[in-house]
């Protein structure tokens, strides 16, 4: 559990040369009780729909390509779970786009609701 605290996400972004730099993120100070995966419970189902739909894939067609099952999906897209690591980069990869793509989406919706 983590107590009262300030979020700071250090994120890679790209540069207009196309190299990366680091970046710090400041999304707000957080005043309440969060636990670790509350960011990506909050933001990362939008995200994971967002990709899927645009990759014109069904909730059962990732989950078979993925391995997992249609419920998990769904879970992961309702925001009653969040992805692990290893399971971040199984998504990214059946979605074609690279893992740090689905974070930085994630950081960008969240950037977005504290304006």
């Amino acid at each position: 559990m983590v107590y009262e605290f300030d979020l700071l996400l250090i994120v890679n972004r790209p540069t207009i040369e196309g190299r990366f730099c680091k970046e710090a993120l400041y999304v707000g100070g957080m005043k309440k009780k969060y636990d670790e995966d509350k960011l990506a419970k909050t933001f990362m189902p939008a995200v994971i729909r967002r990709y899927r739909d645009a990759a014109g894939l069904s909730q059962q067609e990732l989950a078979d390509r993925v391995g997992i099952a249609k419920s998990y999906v769904s879970s992961l897209e309702l925001g009653y779970r969040a992805p692990n690591l290893n399971l971040l980069v199984k998504i990214a990869s059946s979605l074609g786009v690279r893992p740090g793509e689905l974070i930085d989406a994630m950081v960008d919706d969240a950037e977005r609701s504290v304006r």
